[in-house]
């Protein structure tokens, strides 16, 4: 919410010792940092995180793409072999 009243010009209003303080946009500081585990990109109107931490049954799916890819690769290849023989 601090983040967005900043990116608004408006000020933020804290309760400080039963008082309220009121900081201008241009007082306050905002920064970001993504969780561990998360890979985060962002723009000026939004920001997008995503889960990047590889699991087992992760590991093993990229394995069999893998290998489902190279199997076509060969198969493309001997096709274009037996073509140009």
């Amino acid at each position: 919410m601090v983040a967005a009243s900043v990116q608004a010009g408006q000020p933020v209003m804290l309760e400080v010792e039963d008082q309220t303080v009121e900081l201008k946009p241009e007082e306050i500081l905002v920064q970001t940092q993504p969780r561990p585990g998360l890979a985060v990109a962002a723009d000026k109107l939004a920001t997008v995180a995503v889960d990047a931490e590889v699991t087992p049954e992760l590991r093993l799916e990229g394995l069999a793409r893998e290998v489902v890819r190279r199997v076509q690769a060969m198969r493309k290849d001997a096709a274009s072999t037996s073509l140009t023989e």
